[in-house]
């Protein structure tokens, strides 16, 4: 071939619940694959606004009927022969699973079909870790057992963004030390989300996230009656759409009354995130269940904000306390409400806060370095 050597690209295959979710988190990681030289596919349940965005990327897109809280065994079996039937078409040298539906059905898939590579990606263990009650313990085994199986073999690579959750797998032998690796969050781009200076003669503090009672929004909501009735003086919003596919989800008719008696403004689903943070003062996060590392935490730091968040796994390893925000005990209004107080009547601790959380995220977050590290556990590298 008159000494041209050609390369064939391998193929990647990023597997993830929503075409949403891939846009929000993920996109910007397979964007970097596909500059590295990565034939990049992506497989989800798909809305049409993010399958364009997807395409128009370059990006080749495949449907998949994930439903995240349908447990309807029906439902479960199409989804796991259409991931099979997927795998089997697209022939993927590499697969990488995002939350537990892809992990756990994208495992079966990819032994059915011998992927030589499987990446897993623990992005919070998420719900059925922290639901209580007869069915979600046994749920909790069941996912227990599915990710012994999956985790413990020789071509299988996961991936936690925060230690608490490594640590826990590590010690139910449910992965091993040599083939889990811990990367920090989805990344963030520092230039797109940065610090601006704002003139607020009333400070504003802002929750964003999806609209479920596990984020902690109805904490907020009392903090905030509470901080009313001391006469506390700023204004409070949300920010963030209903996610009716979570169980928990808040309906909008409850975002709305609250909204109609003047507790809190919904500014419902926003798509210029970084400017919602740069018109804010502070910025809160009151969850209480198994986060990885939140990505509005860190592009909250990123903006340079002081944050108020709960003392749990992911979140406190963004938000160091009282060095760039402040650390509260989970479902605690009244812990909440008085750090929130701190932080509105304080405008040098706002700015000291505000300028770590920068340092923070330029540190370890940035998406280049996440991007960077995730590609080398696809290349083998330890």
């Amino acid at each position: 071939m008159c000494g041209l050597i050609f390369m064939i690209k391998k193929k990647l295959l990023i597997v993830v619940n929503e075409s949403w979710f891939f846009v929000s988190h993920r996109l910007s990681l397979a964007l970097y694959a596909q500059q590295n030289g990565y034939d990049v596919h992506i497989a989800a349940n798909g809305d049409r606004k993010s399958v364009l965005k997807i395409e128009s990327s370059g990006l080749k897109f495949h449907s998949v009927p994930f439903t995240r809280s349908s447990t309807k065994i029906v439902n479960e079996i199409s989804t796991l022969w259409s991931l099979i039937k997927l795998y089997n078409y697209v022939r993927p040298d590499i697969v990488h699973h995002v939350t537990i539906k892809p992990i756990v059905y994208g495992g079966i898939a990819s032994r059915v079909v011998s992927v030589p590579l499987v990446v897993n990606a623990i992005s919070g263990l998420g719900f059925v870790f922290i639901s209580t009650g007869v069915v979600s313990t046994i749920r909790k085994s069941i996912v227990s057992f599915f990710y012994k199986i999956m985790f413990n073999r020789k071509n299988v690579r996961v991936i936690f963004q925060n230690p608490d959750e490594r640590n826990l797998l590590l010690k139910n032998n449910i992965v091993s030390s040599k083939y889990s690796y811990l990367i920090k969050g989805a990344g963030v781009d520092l230039n797109i989300f940065s610090p601006k200076d704002n003139v607020l003669k009333v400070p504003v503090v802002v929750l964003a996230a999806r609209m479920i009672w596990d984020k902690g929004v109805g904490e907020y909501i009392g903090a905030i009656k509470i901080l009313k009735k001391r006469g506390v003086v700023a204004k409070f919003l949300l920010a963030g759409a209903v996610d009716y596919g979570y169980p928990r989800f808040i309906e909008k008719k409850q975002l709305q009354e609250w909204s109609d008696k003047g507790i809190v403004t919904w500014l419902g689903y926003c798509n210029n995130m970084h400017e919602v943070y740069q018109q804010s003062s502070i910025v809160c996060l009151p969850s209480f269940y198994s986060e990885g590392i939140p990505k509005s935490l860190i592009e909250a730091a990123a903006c340079g904000r002081p944050i108020v968040t709960t003392d749990m796994p992911g979140c406190r390893e963004i938000v160091k306390d009282n060095f760039n925000g402040l650390l509260v005990r989970p479902k605690d209004d009244l812990s909440l409400a008085n750090a929130l107080e701190i932080l509105i009547n304080s405008s040098d601790l706002r700015v000291r806060y505000g300028s770590n959380s920068r340092k923070i995220a330029e540190d370890g977050f940035g998406s280049d370095k996440i991007n960077r590290m995730t590609v080398n556990v696809y290349k083998h590298k330890q």
